[in-house]
């Protein structure tokens, strides 16, 4: 499969038929502005025409089939954040990132990691699965899966060594319960 991140400016349905003149086989989105914390709901107009587009491309989710859409987290997200303040709305916004996926039936949403800033790896990682419990207890059911991006790894950014990706999604699943939630992205511009 080749896609691409496509730009939804205009309507969220301007990157399928970008992706469909692109010959793309799949594609990635923000399905918000990425360097807001502000988040406009959406609308179910906007809902109905993305499952609309998605049918006539053949690119609804199905069983068995690969999926097609991938939306990328919010830059603004720290879920390994030391501040209380700035961790609270990282979860908050994590957990508004799944809905939307959610409601728009896209089935991957990559994110990165985090960063501990002034803790310690140890602390940032234990942060980020106490941060996923608690967005996967407000989404007790759905089927986004949240998949931790590999990163450069630069000062106090997780998650730029496979095994510390690795050991992370063992954490999450042990946090909670939930291991088929939680996914890899390779960025090759990361690597």
């Amino acid at each position: 499969m080749f896609g691409s991140h496509l730009s939804i400016a205009g309507s969220m349905c301007n990157a399928l038929g970008e992706a469909q003149s692109l010959q793309l086989d799949c594609l990635q989105v923000f399905t918000k502005n990425q360097q807001q914390w502000k988040v406009r709901p959406l609308k179910r107009e906007e809902v109905d025409a993305w499952a609309a587009a998605l049918s006539r491309m053949d690119w609804a989710m199905a069983d068995g089939r690969p999926p097609r859409t991938v939306s990328h987290a919010s830059y603004l997200i720290n879920l390994a954040a030391p501040d209380d303040e700035l961790w609270g709305k990282s979860i908050d916004l994590m957990t508004e990132e799944v809905e939307r996926c959610e409601a728009l039936g896209i089935p991957l949403l990559v994110h990165h990691p985090g960063a501990f800033t002034t803790s310690s790896r140890e602390a940032g990682l234990a942060r980020i699965a106490r941060a996923y419990r608690e967005v996967f207890k407000r989404t007790k059911g759905y089927r986004t899966v949240s998949c931790l991006e590999n990163t450069v790894g630069s000062g106090s950014n997780l998650g730029r060594e496979f095994e510390e990706l690795g050991a992370l999604r063992a954490m999450i699943a042990e946090a909670t319960g939930v291991a088929d939630r939680v996914g890899f992205c390779f960025d090759t511009c990361h690597a």
